[in-house]
């Protein structure tokens, strides 16, 4: 301790990270087949943030503060936390960017209600019952092209 107390009178560029309460949030994770709530979510990228930046610093004291250097430990993968910043504001709305799959336009909405219809045991309406097209014309996704 007091070779960091050292260092800290010393160098300017040690500092602590601010890092959220996420002590709920790792309990309930500890409970198999929990989920939490986007803002929890979202405090959990913060510390990940933080843990990332605290690790760097930690690494550069290697050489003037060993002992202090020896409790840093790898952070979890940067992916993570990349994905996490990306996906959820920092209220843990969900943000436009979160789908790893971009729209593939008109093969992939067809291929959606395709699914949908030979999943569904029976529709809600029959007007909403597939139409069959007969071959003798050009179809797009079940559907007469004219």
């Amino acid at each position: 301790m007091a070779e960091l107390a050292a260092l800290l009178l010393t160098d300017d560029a040690i500092r602590a990270e601010p890092v959220p309460d996420i002590g709920a949030a790792l309990e309930l994770l500890g409970v198999a087949g929990s989920v939490l709530e986007g803002a929890a979510l979202a405090q959990l990228g913060r510390a990940l943030t933080a843990a990332r930046v605290v690790a760097g610093d930690l690494a550069r004291l290697r050489a003037d503060a060993p002992r202090t250097a020896a409790l840093r430990v790898d952070p979890p993968p940067k992916e993570l936390e990349q994905r996490l910043t990306v996906s959820l504001d920092p209220d843990g709305q969900v943000q436009d960017g979160a789908s790893r799959t971009p729209s593939r336009g008109p093969a992939a909405r067809c291929a959606r209600r395709a699914r949908v219809w030979s999943t569904s045991s029976r529709p809600c309406s029959p007007r909403l019952t597939p139409r069959i097209v007969r071959p003798t014309r050009p179809s797009r996704c079940g559907r007469a092209v004219t």
